[in-house]
């Protein structure tokens, strides 16, 4: 029998489509081709924001798409700072902060991935860790947006190489203070919060 596509699961094609757009990403940045780079980044962008409100608008969730979806995020902004560091776009030290915060993180999933038998429950990430997450898209989006606008719209990218400097910092003290925080208190799954809470009320009642 053939088998059936769950509407939960069309988030997850959403993403994947993320992940096969990456390669073409990184490739036209090597090639120079900047314009294209960034309406890619742009059409990955607006894929996750699609993904993410299917999901929470029709409740199509999955185990799967609350792994797949944060990699997602992680493997397409980790590529684009990368290629910032290759092309002399960012300075290198802020990319070596971003990716080492990133590879911690991840391996804290990849250890709450095992230590569930593979099937962990979904992770809710801090506020400041959302916020330095929009930071990066925002310097990610403006470093491309600076190379892509033509020698004609000089002023473009005068305010564009204005904004980032300090978009920068400020994705470095975000990246620092959520990265302690996860070192300090790692995050707990949605179905530990739960039963921690229930404890708590327990507890009141006893």
């Amino acid at each position: 029998m053939p088998m059936r596509l769950s509407k939960c699961h069309i988030p997850n094609l959403i993403t994947c489509s993320r992940l096969i757009l990456l390669p073409v990403f990184v490739y036209c940045m090597l090639a120079g081709k900047m314009t294209f780079a960034f309406f890619l980044f742009v059409l990955m962008g607006l894929s996750d924001a699609l993904d993410g409100w299917l999901a929470k608008r029709y409740k199509w969730r999955s185990r799967l798409g609350s792994f797949l979806d944060p990699l997602a995020d992680k493997v397409m902004l980790v590529s684009a700072f990368l290629m910032f560091a290759w092309l002399g776009l960012l300075p290198v030290w802020f990319i070596l902060i971003v990716v080492l915060r990133d590879v911690l993180i991840g391996l804290g999933y990849l250890w709450l991935w095992q230590s569930h038998g593979g099937h962990p429950n979904p992770v809710t990430p801090s506020l400041l860790s959302k916020i330095n997450t929009v930071l990066q898209v925002a310097l990610a989006l403006l470093t491309l947006a600076q190379s892509a606008v033509p020698l004609s719209a000089e002023p473009f990218a005068v305010l564009f190489s204005a904004s980032i400097e300090p978009i920068m910092w400020a994705s470095v003290i975000a990246a620092v203070i959520s990265g302690l925080m996860y070192a300090i208190s790692p995050p707990v799954s949605s179905c530990q919060y739960r039963t921690r809470r229930t404890r708590r009320s327990l507890s009141r009642i006893a």
